[in-house]
């Protein structure tokens, strides 16, 4: 057999096992955070899923990053930092969502938006248990085959009030058929200015498709009556392909191939 060949063909099964098949998966977390600075851009090891040493290389969206003025029930991207990823063509929030913060939460650094303090994304979440859908994010043109979504939560001061009992990441193509989700236990162990981040990766998807995250109240009303959700911030990065080594790999089979020829 020609060494031509040999490669079309060995070229063909590489595609064929690394097409992409579409799945959404649980990474793993970095917990309990507090108490000193969380550094995005640093120190990046479970959620790095990129390897360059940072979270939210491709986008990210900080609730009230900075804010210092302890208000409730702002607009949802008041006072929001962001840097929406360029495969992301819309993002919807539920029409509940709010922002607050500035009550001495947790403190984290991003290297696009500095050293500020976490605020919050807000939403009534009912009775203990519900789930309730915060954001939804429509993909675009130039969609990596495999994206890593970072969910910090338990980031202000109340100690766990108001965290998800549980995340649930869900990836839905332009049918709105979903084409695989998750959902991971989450915070509320009640650690004062604790943020958690937890991580989730969204395999196979195409433009047109959506990403919706979810939360699950816990049914804490803290202080006050309502039963709310909080989700402090939210990260984008892709997954690389693991297309290097599997082109080296090619050019060996190629050679023994024209070897035992």
């Amino acid at each position: 057999m020609k060494l031509k060949s040999i490669t079309t063909i060995a070229a063909a099964t590489f595609a064929l096992i690394y097409t992409a098949q579409a799945a959404t998966s649980y990474t793993g977390a970095v917990t309990n955070t507090g108490g000193s600075t969380y550094d995005y851009t640093t120190g990046a090891t479970t959620g790095d899923a990129d390897g360059d040493g940072a979270l939210g290389t491709d986008g990210y969206y900080f609730a009230q990053f900075g804010g210092t003025t302890g208000v409730n029930g702002l607009a949802w991207d008041n006072n929001m930092v962001s840097s929406t990823p360029g495969y992301v063509s819309s993002v919807t929030q539920n029409a509940g969502v709010s922002s607050a913060g500035g009550w001495g939460y947790d403190t984290v650094t991003n290297s696009a938006a500095g050293t500020g303090q976490l605020g919050v994304f807000e939403l009534e979440g009912g009775a203990a248990g519900n789930e309730v859908q915060f954001f939804e994010f429509t993909l675009g043109a130039s969609t990596p085959d495999t994206i890593s979504i970072g969910l910090t939560v338990d980031g202000s001061d109340l100690g766990g009030v108001f965290t998800p009992t549980d995340l649930r990441v869900d990836h839905l193509n332009s049918a709105n058929v979903s084409q695989g989700d998750v959902s991971q236990a989450a915070g509320g162990e009640g650690t004062f200015e604790s943020a958690d981040h937890y991580f989730f990766n969204v395999t196979g998807a195409v433009a047109g498709d959506k990403i919706r995250i979810y939360a699950t109240n816990n049914g804490d009303t803290g202080t006050g009556s309502r039963t709310q959700l909080h989700i402090n911030a939210i990260t984008f990065d892709s997954v690389p392909e693991p297309s290097s080594t599997a082109l080296l790999g090619l050019g060996g089979l190629a050679l023994i191939l024209r070897r035992r020829k």
